[in-house]
């Protein structure tokens, strides 16, 4: 055979059960189907819900409360709370070239906190929201 010519692709039709698609198997298929995926067909025209564009990357100077956004950032301390009620609630302070931004975290697994260590870069993504003020 000569090495610029490749066999073709063995071809699945479009009506083909998508559980039969190489690493969907019966578990992944009965989710899928549970969404109204059923055949190839129907998983190429499955659209997401939404998209996020996580390439534009703001300063936290240009953040505003209501809008979605993603920014980077450099750990500078996290702490560990308990609200009234007994919630637990963890704070990271983060900082930029233009100040500084708290995230918060509710409902996270025991140890979490020290995945936020201080000096570490990270990327944020989502809603900006305000805490009183």
């Amino acid at each position: 055979m000569h090495p610029e010519i490749q066999p073709a692709p063995k071809q699945i039709p479009l009506d083909s059960p998508v559980r039969y698609v190489r690493g969907v198997g019966p578990k992944i298929g009965a989710i899928l189907q549970k969404s109204g995926i059923e055949n190839l067909e129907d998983l190429l025209y499955f659209f997401p819900r939404t998209y996020e564009d996580r390439r534009r990357i703001t300063p936290f100077s240009q953040l505003r409360a209501g809008e979605d956004a993603t920014t980077v950032g450099r750990v500078v301390q996290a702490n560990l709370g308990v609200l009234r009620g007994g919630r637990r609630v963890l704070d990271v302070v983060f900082s930029d070239v233009t100040g500084y931004l708290v995230g918060r975290w509710f409902g996270f697994r025991a140890g979490y906190e020290a995945v936020f260590k201080p000096g570490l870069e990270m990327v944020l993504t989502g809603q900006v929201r305000t805490f009183r003020g």
